[in-house]
């Protein structure tokens, strides 16, 4: 599959500096550790006015908790429900690839300069029809992904979001310490009912089923308008199985190592 560098599309980045984004109501104030000179983007910048879920989840993740993940992604995406992340582990890899295939926007932000940075063929229909948005607090130099910027990256997101689904979070990794501090902030944050996550629901996460996920959104000001689902996902018995495959392989190979420590 050929790839396009999105520095052939330099025309088409937009920059804005914190202030611009603080003024606008695009994102909340930001920690200093996350204050950059300006930020860039790739794509329907209208998208960052509209609510924004954000999504994350650990590495490894029980079996039962991916299906579920599976079954929420589809729910948020026939509600039209915007979501933003990283898109960074292999559940949320699979999670966007199901969110692109609806009609609703989403929000993608690398851990790393947007310049210079290619393009996957899935993702050039929705940046031309206006429903996809590159987003980064990263400046030019900043080209390679690692930990300290995952960081900076996920507290990026923090700031743009208005709730937070965290799918699973494995004790003791950095993406329940994220969670905790969100939680501790007051930032509205869900996660799946059940026994795995019961770290979460100590912090005082809201627990949701899959039934009343997207009703929990609503009444936390999300407003989307359902549209019919998707025929050709694949079953979660599918998805479960394949994401078995990568998270084997990701044991023999040293640069997945690299990233599962991220989390």
């Amino acid at each position: 599959m050929e790839h396009t560098p999105l520095n052939e599309m330099r025309n088409k980045i937009a920059t804005f500096t914190e202030n611009e984004l603080l003024s606008s109501g695009k994102i909340s104030s930001a920690k200093e550790k996350i204050k950059p000179a300006q930020f860039s983007a790739v794509g329907n910048t209208d998208i960052l006015y509209r609510k924004k879920l954000a999504l994350f989840c650990s590495v490894k993740c029980p079996g039962n908790i991916i299906v579920q993940t599976y079954d929420a992604i589809k729910a948020l995406r026939d509600a039209g429900i915007i979501v933003i992340g990283g898109f960074h582990s292999p559940i949320e890899k699979e999670c966007l690839n199901i969110l692109l295939r609806g009609p609703q926007p989403v929000i993608i932000c690398p851990a790393r300069s947007i310049a210079g940075m290619r393009i996957k063929p899935e993702h050039k229909k929705p940046l031309e029809e206006g429903r996809l948005l590159f987003l980064s607090p990263f400046s030019e130099r900043d080209k390679r992904i690692s930990a300290k910027r995952a960081d900076v990256r996920n507290h990026f997101v923090a700031s743009a979001a208005d709730a937070f689904f965290i799918a699973y979070a494995a004790p003791g990794s950095k993406t329940e310490k994220f969670c905790y501090e969100i939680t501790k902030q007051g930032k509205v944050v869900f996660t799946i009912m059940h026994d795995a996550n019961r770290n979460l629901l100590s912090f005082g996460v809201k627990g949701v089923s899959i039934d009343n996920l997207i009703q929990s959104l609503l009444d936390n000001t999300f407003r989307g308008e359902l549209v019919p689902q998707d025929p050709n996902d694949e079953p979660a018995s599918e998805l479960l199985k394949r994401l078995s495959t990568v998270q084997n392989t990701s044991k023999k190979n040293p640069i997945n190592k690299m990233c599962k420590r991220k989390k």
